[in-house]
Formats: C-alpha cells, structure tokens, sequence
C-alpha cells in the first residue's frame, strides 16, 4: 500500500483548538499535509499551517537530546498510521506526524481550497462536530501533553 509522509498541528489557545471544515469532505479536521521534499517534520507542519491559515505558530515538544554538533528535530506528539481515499491516488496512508502548537500571530487567512471555513472550539466541544472518530481523544490528549509542559 501506498504511506505518505504527512505533518499536522493542533493548534491550541486558551482552551481552545482551531479546527477547520475541510473542503474535501473529511469535516472538522486540524491543518497539516504532506512533508516535501528537503523538510523535515517540524518545518512541514509549520508550513502547512501558514498555508492553510495564514498563522505562524510556535510547536510545544519537550527537548529530550541536544549536542552542538547536530540539530535537533522537535518530536511531534504522535505519529498516527491514518487510512486517507483521494479520487486521484486512491486507498492509502499518512504516516502523519502530529505536533502540538500555540499561535504566535492572531489572524487568520484561509486557504478556501483547504477549508469551507474555521472554528476556534472548546477543547471539550470537539465531539459534538463532524469529525474523525479518533480526533476527540487526540485533541484531549494534545491539550494536556501542551499543559503538562508548558506549565
């Protein structure tokens, strides 16, 4: 089967994480895509959320190994082996690399080509939308591993 390298991040703020209506019929989902070539994982869903929202954002990870003769790629939260169907590819995976995130800007632009519209909901809200069945525990597990850390 095909896998595709792909990175995302829930973003979050002040109990709150931006989702958004996906414009390719999945429902409410985070912003991320896939890795291009010469990215590493970090760069690609930082990238990914300033083209679909226009934010610039700041990943929450713990460092756990740093040495000045390397660099250190922030691991994410979670990697999910996540099943995806496309009308031009087909059946296959992402092997995507989900981080967590704060906003370091304030406004949003939408790519419409990604997204109908956005929503900053309630971390505790987030079963009550159209959404993949496994993206509630996620967005409650980010929010604690983010508060964790960075309280």
């Amino acid at each position: 089967m095909i896998r595709h390298f792909t990175a995302s991040a829930l973003i979050l703020a002040d109990d709150h994480v931006l989702l958004l209506d996906s414009a390719k019929g999945m429902g409410w989902i985070y912003p991320g895509g896939h890795v291009e070539p010469g990215e590493d994982i970090a760069q690609a869903a930082i990238r990914e959320v300033r083209e679909e929202v226009g934010l610039e954002i700041e990943l929450i990870a713990e460092r756990r190994f740093s040495h000045p003769k390397i660099e250190e790629v922030l691991l994410p939260f979670t990697i999910m082996d996540v099943p995806v169907r496309d009308r031009k590819i087909g059946p296959h995976r992402h092997l995507d690399a989900v981080y967590a995130a704060r906003p370091l800007t304030t406004n949003i632009a939408l790519d419409t080509a990604e997204a109908h519209r956005y929503r900053w909901v309630p971390v505790d809200d987030v079963a009550l939308l159209p959404v993949p069945a496994e993206l509630p525990g996620l967005v409650t597990a980010v929010a604690g591993y983010a508060a964790s850390i960075t309280s």
